[in-house]
C-alpha cells in the first residue's frame, strides 16, 4: 500500500498490472526453490509466466534474461525446458506478428517504441547520446519530489540501508543477486528514456515493475535482522520501517488514489505542462502528492509571470467592460497532424500561450494568429 502497487496499479488498467502479476508468480517459483520450500518447479509452467510478462511488457526482458540465467546455475535440469517453452510462445506472437503487421514484432515491441533510441523532439533527427545528463535523471527517479522512488516509498531506502550491514551473509543467497542485478539494469534503461518521468501520471510510475524485487529484498533483510538483533534492535528496526511505510501509504494511497489535484499537477488545462517544464519534477514547493487547487494556482501564476519576464508572451490592454468567455481560453494542445488547421483558428486570448505559442512556432514561424495570454492578476 506504500508504494506505486497502489497509485498506479489502483488508478487504471495498465500493462504493469499484468506484468507484476506474472514477474510475482516467476519469483515466487524461483524463492519457494532456494529456500526448499519446494524441491523442483515446472519449467514449463515457468517458460510461460516469463513469456506472459514479456507479453505485457517487453521491458521485462531484462528480469527474463536474470531468471534464465539464475536457472541455467541453480536448476540447471530445468533451464532448456523453460528456455524452449518461453521460445515456443514467442514464435506463436513472431507469427501472429508476421502475418498481422508484417513485422517480426509488434510494433509494441520494438526499442523505438519505448524511447531507448530517442528521436529529437518534433524531428526524425537520431541522436546517439543520452537525451538527459545521467545525474539529472537518477535524481528525477529517485529522489524528485514528484517522481523519485525513495521519496513516494522511502521504506524502500530503508531495505537498501540494510544491505551493507548483513552483505556477508545476503550474498550467499543467488536470488538476492537476481533481484539486485534486475533494479539496476531497469534504473539503467530508464536512464536512456526519453520520458523517464512516465509523462502525465503519479509518482515513479515506471519502477512499477521492480516493486516486486523490494519486496524481495525486504523479506531478505528482515530475515537477518530476525536472526541476528535483539528483541530491542527489531523493535527499533520495525518502528522505523513502520514510520516509513505510513509515509508512504499515505502519499501512494491516499493522494495517488483519492486526491484529483495530483492528475491536474502534471498541467493539460492549467499550465505548466510536465512534459515540457520538467523542472517542476524537482520543485520542492509544489511536490506532486501535496498537490491542491490553491498551489495549483499558485504555480500557475508563477509560470506565466515568468513567461512576461522572458518575453515568451504578451500581454493585450484589457478594455474594461470586454467579456472573455470560456470559448476564449485554449484548453488542450492539438495533436501534431491538426496543428497548422488548428493555429488557423485558435482565439488570440489563450490561457495556455507560453506553451502553445514555443510549441506552435517550431512549424509555423510565419503564422498570421498573434498569441496572447489572459493573467488571472
Amino acid at each position: 500500500f506504500g508504494s506505486t502497487l497502489v497509485s498506479t496499479m489502483g488508478t487504471a488498467l495498465w500493462n504493469f498490472n499484468f506484468t507484476v502479476l506474472f514477474v510475482s508468480l516467476s519469483l515466487l517459483l524461483l524463492v519457494r526453490y532456494e529456500t526448499d520450500h519446494a524441491g523442483t518447479f515446472s519449467p514449463y509452467l515457468m517458460g510461460f509466466l516469463l513469456f506472459a510478462a514479456f507479453l505485457s511488457r517487453p521491458t521485462t526482458v531484462l528480469f527474463i534474461g536474470l531468471a534464465f540465467v539464475y536457472i541455467f546455475f541453480f536448476a540447471r535440469k530445468l533451464v532448456w525446458k523453460s528456455i524452449a517453452t518461453f521460445l515456443a510462445f514467442v514464435g506463436l506472437l513472431m507469427l501472429l506478428s508476421s502475418v498481422e503487421y508484417d513485422l517480426w514484432l509488434p510494433p509494441y515491441y520494438l526499442p523505438e517504441r519505448h524511447g531507448m533510441m530517442p528521436p529529437r523532439y518534433l524531428t526524425g533527427e537520431r541522436v546517439e547520446a543520452l537525451p538527459f545528463p545521467l545525474y539529472f535523471v537518477l535524481n528525477g527517479l529517485l529522489f524528485s519530489p514528484s517522481r523519485g522512488l525513495f521519496i513516494f516509498s522511502p521504506a524502500f531506502l530503508l531495505v537498501l540501508a540494510g544491505i551493507p550491514l548483513f552483505f556477508s551473509a545476503v550474498r550467499k543467497q543467488p536470488i538476492f543477486w537476481l533481484v539486485l542485478a534486475w533494479i539496476f539494469l531497469e534504473i539503467g534503461l530508464l536512464v536512456r528514456h526519453n520520458m523517464w518521468w512516465g509523462g502525465h501520471s503519479f509518482g515513479p510510475r515506471l519502477l512499477t515493475g521492480i516493486v516486486p524485487a523490494f519486496i524481495v529484498l525486504t523479506a531478505i533483510v528482515w530475515e537477518q535482522i530476525t536472526d541476528r538483533w535483539s528483541s530491542a534492535s527489531r523493535r527499533v528496526a520495525a518502528s522505523l520501517y513502520i514510520l516509513f511505510g505510513i509515509i508512504g501509504i499515505l502519499i501512494n494511497s491516499y493522494a495517488g488514489l483519492f486526491n484529483t489535484q495530483t492528475a491536474r499537477w502534471n498541467g493539460g488545462r492549467l499550465p505548466p505542462n510536465v512534459d515540457q517544464t520538467m523542472g517542476y519534477l524537482f520543485n520542492w514547493r509544489y511536490p506532486q502528492f501535496m498537490a491542491t487547487a490553491q498551489s495549483a494556482c499558485r504555480r500557475n501564476q508563477e509560470y506565466m509571470a515568468s513567461l512576461l519576464a522572458d518575453n515568451d508572451v504578451s500581454i493585450r490592454p484589457y478594455n474594461l467592460g470586454e467579456t472573455v468567455g470560456f470559448q476564449d481560453a485554449y484548453l488542450d494542445l492539438p495533436h501534431a497532424d491538426e496543428k497548422v488547421e488548428y493555429a488557423q483558428s485558435i482565439p488570440r486570448w489563450s490561457l495556455h500561450t507560453g506553451l502553445l505559442a514555443d510549441w506552435i512556432r517550431r512549424d509555423i514561424p510565419a503564422s498570421p494568429v498573434e498569441y496572447r495570454t489572459f493573467l488571472p492578476l
